[in-house]
């Protein structure tokens, strides 16, 4: 699962300051760290028109942690790769950079690679294997089955946590849910990740699992967790904004049957007024 990551991402070095006064980190000055990253998006006629390349980024990380002022350093030669980059790296936060303890701005240059093959393959193979365990959990009883329970469930949030591009997370996603899940969303969500469906999955699958209680709450948080994805500003084209309100109305509809205890007014709220107003 390492190599996902790396697929996608690489940190190519960083400057001190976005000053004319070179600095070097030393026992007072302590890089910046990364806090959280979104997910990266691929732009869909690139993927169809199968084209990769990499992008280089420069942006000034605030005292704050924030990303300002970000500029494309080296271009994949593709205006919606570099533009996906960019808008990649505007949402990234990081743990400012410090100088004797004290926040101070720095500059970063940040790589973002899109590549489908290489990703395909890791999908593919993730695929494989959580589709054999449910083999394996179907056969099995007792302490084995929670075993693989666990373990099923392990590695959806590994995938979460690893696969950037919503795209791919997606071919995971549909990969591994149940046929009724997968025709039910599929048609409104193919470019938009959704990944409480892995937990509404294994929740309907695993219904003598242990901690439900846990699995509804990791719902509720990729549930946050893709509304953020949906709302964020530049993800998505002026075209797609009668499939998001389709989509926005699925989910609330969703949520009002399967988990009442949910409320997402607000989050509702909140897409319809970045999205789609």
């Amino acid at each position: 699962m390492k190599n996902i990551i790396k697929i996608f991402i690489t940190t190519l070095f960083f400057l001190s300051a976005c000053t004319s006064t070179k600095q070097v980190f030393n026992e007072n000055i302590t890089e910046p760290v990364l806090k959280t990253e979104p997910k990266l998006i691929y732009p869909l006629d690139a993927q169809q028109e199968n084209r990769s390349g990499s992008t280089v980024v420069t942006f000034t990380i605030t005292k704050d942690g924030e990303v300002s002022q970000t500029r494309i350093h080296n271009s994949s030669g593709y205006t919606d790769l570099d533009n996906a980059a960019e808008n990649f790296c505007k949402n990234l936060t990081f743990i400012p950079a410090k100088e004797y303890g004290e926040a101070i701005p720095s500059c970063m240059r940040w790589e973002v690679k899109f590549d489908l093959k290489e990703l395909g393959r890791a999908i593919k193979s993730e695929i494989a294997d959580i589709n054999d365990l449910y083999e394996e959990a179907e056969k099995a009883t007792g302490a084995s089955k929670l075993l693989i329970e666990k373990e099923i469930l392990k590695k959806h949030k590994d995938i979460m946590s690893k696969v950037k591009d919503g795209i791919k997370l997606n071919d995971y996603i549909y990969g591994v849910v149940q046929n009724n899940i997968r025709s039910e969303w599929k048609d409104v969500s193919d470019s938009y990740p959704l990944t409480f469906l892995l937990f509404h999955d294994f929740i309907s699958r695993f219904k003598d699992y242990d901690s439900l209680s846990a699995v509804k709450s990791l719902l509720e948080y990729s549930l946050n967790q893709d509304i953020d994805y949906l709302s964020l500003p530049g993800n998505f084209q002026e075209k797609d904004k009668a499939n998001m309100a389709v989509l926005i109305q699925k989910i609330k509809s969703f949520v009002e049957i399967n988990y009442p205890q949910i409320k997402l007014n607000d989050l509702v709220i909140k897409l319809n007024n970045n999205s789609i107003s």
